[in-house]
C-alpha cells in the first residue's frame, strides 16, 4: 500500500482454541501475502507467561483480550474445543455423568463460547473477520 509502511500493512492473524495451526506455518515461512502470526490461544503454554492457557480462568480471559487487543487482528480463527453442544457427546457421554457433571460443563461451555462470540462480535463491530 502506497504511503504506509510495511509494518502497518502487514494483517495479524490470531487462533482462539487452537494450537498454532496456521500461525505455524506461518512463523515457519515468514509472513504470507502480508499475512503474520499473532499468538494462538491454546490449552499449550503461552511462552510469556510459562502457563498453560486455561480460559475458565478470569485472569487467562482477561489477557487473551488484552493481546487481542494489543495485536488488532486482521483475522481470527476460533476452533472452540468445547462439547457441551455436540450432539454426539450429549448423547453418548452425558448419559454416564452425574446431572452435577453435565451442569458443570454445560456452565463451562457457554462461558467460553461466550468468550469466543464477544472476540467475533469485535471483528465485525471492526470490519474484520473471524472464521
Amino acid at each position: 500500500m502506497s504511503g504506509m509502511s510495511e509494518e502497518r500493512t502487514k494483517a495479524v492473524l490470531s487462533e482462539l482454541f487452537s494450537p498454532p495451526r496456521v500461525n505455524g506455518v506461518l512463523a515457519s515461512r515468514g509472513a504470507c501475502r502480508g499475512v503474520v502470526a499473532g499468538t494462538s490461544f491454546d490449552l499449550i503454554e503461552d511462552p510469556a507467561s510459562g502457563e498453560k492457557w486455561d480460559f475458565l480462568k478470569a485472569r487467562h480471559r482477561r489477557e487473551c483480550w488484552r493481546r487481542l487487543v494489543s495485536e488488532d487482528p486482521w483475522i481470527v480463527i476460533g476452533s472452540l474445543p468445547r462439547t457441551a453442544f455436540s450432539a454426539w457427546n450429549v448423547r453418548l457421554n452425558f448419559a454416564k455423568m452425574s446431572p452435577s457433571d453435565v451442569d458443570r460443563k454445560k456452565a463451562e461451555d457457554r462461558l467460553l463460547l461466550g468468550l469466543v462470540l464477544g472476540v467475533y462480535r469485535r471483528q465485525a463491530a471492526r470490519g474484520r473477520y473471524f472464521l
